[in-house]
């Protein structure tokens, strides 16, 4: 599995910086695990339901177990639990949306098989970076 606490805060702070409209929700790379989502990032309950929503879309959550429900509590750390335990019940693909600017946004679903096959390649074709700089969240593909 290729998940680790790190890299999942990450994607779960890029999807809450994009609908606060806000980079990387105004945050460094690394935050204290005992982060709200309500209180320190600001996401109000329907803000929150949204991200819930393109995390449970992104990740597969709702074809795991009970424990994986992101609305029972508002910390980063239980997000990302849940998100941790739900790749592990199922890693089989990720989901992302088409940017939707001919027309209305589309989920397309990708294999973990095919990612990590076009991620091998081009780890062979390209050398090794000394740094990266993000331009775009963390869950665009």
């Amino acid at each position: 599995m290729i998940w680790t606490t790190d890299n999942v805060r990450r994607i779960v702070l890029d999807m809450a910086g994009r609908i606060l409209q806000k980079p990387h929700a105004g945050l460094p790379t690394t935050v204290p695990t005992e982060l709200d989502l309500y209180l320190d990032l600001g996401l109000d309950s329907l803000q929150r339901m949204e991200l819930a929503a393109h995390l449970n879309e992104f990740f597969g959550i709702l074809q795991t177990s009970a424990h994986n429900y992101l609305l029972a509590d508002t910390t980063l750390e239980h997000w990302t639990n849940c998100i941790l335990r739900a790749r592990f019940e199922n890693d089989e693909s990720l989901t992302f949306r088409t940017s939707g600017t001919s027309g209305g946004a589309k989920p397309i679903t990708h294999t973990m098989e095919s990612l990590l096959s076009e991620g091998q390649f081009l780890a062979r074709l390209l050398t090794q970076p000394r740094q990266v700089i993000s331009s775009v969240p963390a869950n665009h593909i």
